[in-house]
């Protein structure tokens, strides 16, 4: 992937990197209320916060997943928006927009072309197969943009994100891409949630990480550490079902895999990852896999697991994403807790609608498995929602 930033223009703008000449014009944007509002800026933005912006935007692609452009008019040179392109992933080919205008520029399609130049960079020369825009609910004109310049709808993200006082959901766009599939049953995700969007959530306190994960038990189950005689148990158990649907894991799966996966999960906590073995409670038998990745700034969380062939169909994975759940809002204050599975995947659909996720849409083209992309439906629990009996 090409480590320079582009020069982009189409007629009426001209997307660039940023400098140390703009400093004056972010410090006065910035300071504008709405986007001070919707981009959570400092208040009052100054000329340091300006500066380091700068310095930190030439880093970010350099080193990182980032790409932070200015928006200039084409005719006069001056600075009338700024657009990212965000945790830019070449693997799953994945990234995601953001944007403002000046108020006295808005209305005039900057924002849209933008968007739509941005875009077919990120297509085009980046090769990326999902490009998404995510706006809070009440950013209507977002949304308004993301739809102009081709995004189509596919989900609500509950308490996605704390907004002023109070947390939000938002509402993902998504660029249909050529590698979708894009037959005569295609809908927009949004078509499949089961949850209407809201502007206005609860807040959550400030999250504060325990020293290490504690030991889950319940439901005749114990979610433990990982240990070393779990090595011939965890390799036996990864088959190619297991594979079909995680499609980090490698297949075969060989012991040198089992080893480093072990290794990973031991320090994983350190990246705010919990990997948890689930052992039966009463022998402490192997029985499956769960994580819990937690976004520590925002307050959320993602689970995932896996159950042994030998141990499917017994409700494994239900009990364990039930403990998982205690703990999440518990023990931890999470805002939300997500679940995500390949939208064929109903096993894992029904373990997510049992233990009380609800849908909030469908995602396509998420995750390239073979030669194709797949779609994943997105599910999520709030510490509101009811629990299962």
């Amino acid at each position: 992937m090409a480590r320079r930033l582009p020069h982009l223009a189409d007629g009426e703008i001209v997307l660039r990197p940023w400098s140390l000449d703009d400093v004056p014009a972010l410090i006065a944007a910035c300071r504008e209320p709405d986007i001070s509002f919707w981009c959570s800026l400092p208040s009052p933005y100054g000329f340091g916060h300006a500066v380091a912006w700068v310095g930190e935007a030439a880093a970010a692609w350099s080193d990182g997943r980032d790409a932070h452009l200015a928006i200039d008019d084409a005719a006069t040179g001056q600075v009338v928006g700024a657009i990212d392109l965000l945790g830019v992933d070449p693997v799953d080919s994945y990234g995601r927009f953001r944007f403002w205008v000046r108020a006295a520029r808005r209305r005039h399609g900057v924002a849209r072309r933008a968007l739509a130049l941005l875009a077919g960079w990120a297509r085009d020369d980046l090769g990326l197969e999902r490009l998404e825009v995510i706006a809070p609910v009440g950013n209507e004109a977002a949304q308004a943009v993301a739809r102009a310049a081709g995004f189509r709808p596919e989900a609500v993200y509950r308490s996605y994100r704390q907004l002023g006082a109070h947390r939000t959901d938002s509402l993902v766009h998504a660029l249909p891409m050529p590698s979708w599939n894009l037959g005569p049953g295609w809908v927009d995700g949004l078509a499949d949630a089961e949850v209407e969007p809201l502007a206005e959530r609860p807040p959550t306190p400030v999250l504060r990480l325990p020293d290490q994960p504690p030991v889950l038990e319940g439901a005749g189950l114990r979610l433990r550490p990982y240990r070393e005689t779990d090595l011939g148990p965890l390799v036996a158990a990864i088959d190619e079902e297991t594979v079909r649907w995680l499609s980090h894991v490698p297949w075969p799966y060989t012991e040198e895999a089992g080893r480093g996966f072990l290794a990973f999960a031991a320090g994983s906590w350190l990246g705010h990852q919990a990997h948890f073995a689930i052992a039966d409670a009463n022998g402490d038998a192997l029985l499956g896999g769960l994580n819990v990745d937690i976004d520590v700034p925002h307050s959320v969380a993602e689970v995932g697991y896996r159950v042994n062939p030998d141990a499917r169909g017994r409700g494994v994975a239900t009990r364990a994403v039930g403990l998982a759940v205690e703990w999440a809002f518990g023990g931890l204050d999470l805002a939300r807790l997500d679940l995500g599975a390949d939208a064929g995947n109903l096993a894992s659909l029904r373990v997510a609608a049992h233990a009380g996720f609800l849908r909030e849409g469908t995602l396509h083209g998420l995750v390239r498995r073979g030669a194709h992309r797949s779609d994943d439906a997105v599910c999520s629990l709030l510490p509101s929602d009811p629990r299962p009996a």
